[in-house]
């Protein structure tokens, strides 16, 4: 985030994001290297989101998106070969 958000985000979207990676990215993914994060794990966050966390669509939705686009990132980087986000089911 420091490096591609920082400065091109408004404060409302930096302190969302910073919530959603101590809150809900952070404690989930925490033991999971980022090279382990396959789709069938990525889809259970999502789900786990819905179910367990009974977070609202949108913020869902908004939590997806900053994923999604930090393993793009990741991708164009070398660090991963595939982003495990594409194809996600965003379901309840």
């Amino acid at each position: 985030m420091k490096e591609y958000k920082e400065g091109n985000i408004s404060k409302n979207y930096h302190s969302f994001l910073n919530n959603c990676i101590e809150n809900h990215i952070k404690p989930y993914f925490k033991n999971i290297p980022l090279k382990s994060i396959s789709h069938e794990t990525y889809q259970k966050f999502i789900n786990h989101l819905f179910r367990e966390k009974k977070l609202a669509r949108n913020t869902i939705l908004k939590i997806h998106n900053a994923i999604y686009n930090c393993m793009k990132q990741a991708k164009k980087n070398k660090r991963i070969s595939d982003n495990p986000c594409v194809d996600v089911v965003m379901r309840n």
